[in-house]
């Protein structure tokens, strides 16, 4: 009794499995396939003292990889509708599931397939999700295999639709050759900021510029 192993793409690379001259009944174990994936054929092979032969095929998908799971779509900041790109991938996939959260805690189920997925998936009105606000989507991307495999990966994206809110403190009527300024720029994530003055309503100078947080202007 022998026992071989080979890529069902490449039936002449035969791995040995097991053999044996004795009389065998029951089950065996073959060697170690820790390192082996993808499509296979188990052969194996009877001979009796007068060699006739028999020889019996069967099927095996090796699995000791977990599956891919990756967000296509760089984190960042978006507004509106964004259409984001994940791909799953295994040779034995089970489910790939996607979930969705915008507290970090609570998690919905946004998709659940049963093979491998590499496309797009749309995130629709995210203002509504967020009560009129500005906030993070955090995404959970999840592919399994029938080997007991599995795969997790996470991406927060910022959505944002609303414009900064500015507040610009009244001017007293009567002042000195000095006038105070102070304005409160205030937005969840600032590209970049700047005050300019202008007595005529035509010609603006620039008084202030930051590029980086929310903050509060005194000019004298």
């Amino acid at each position: 009794f022998a026992a071989v192993m080979y890529p069902a793409a490449d039936p002449g690379n035969k791995i040995p499995l097991f053999t044996t001259s004795i009389s065998l009944a029951g089950d065996w174990t073959s060697a170690n396939t820790a390192g082996y994936n993808g499509n296979y054929i188990v052969e194996c092979v009877i001979k009796d003292a007068l060699n006739n032969t028999l020889t019996n095929q069967i099927p095996v998908i090796f699995d000791n990889t977990a599956p891919l799971a990756v967000f296509l779509t760089p984190q960042g900041n978006y507004s509106g509708t964004k259409t984001i790109g994940i791909k799953a991938f295994d040779a034995n996939i089970k489910t790939v599931e996607l979930y969705e959260s915008f507290d970090g805690t609570n998690f919905s189920q946004r998709l659940s397939v049963t093979n491998n997925w590499d496309g797009d998936f749309h995130v629709y009105n995210s203002l509504n999700n967020f009560n009129g606000t500005d906030g993070d989507i955090i995404y959970k991307l999840i592919a399994s295999d029938y080997s007991g495999f599995s795969n997790a990966a996470l991406r927060t994206y910022h959505f944002d639709n609303l414009p900064p809110l500015i507040n610009l403190d009244p001017i007293p009527p009567i002042v000195s050759t000095n006038i105070p300024l102070s304005v409160m720029v205030t937005e969840t994530r600032i590209a970049w900021t700047a005050c300019d003055i202008s007595f005529d309503g035509t010609n603006f100078e620039n008084v202030g510029t930051n590029e980086t947080t929310a903050f509060n202007w005194n000019y004298f």
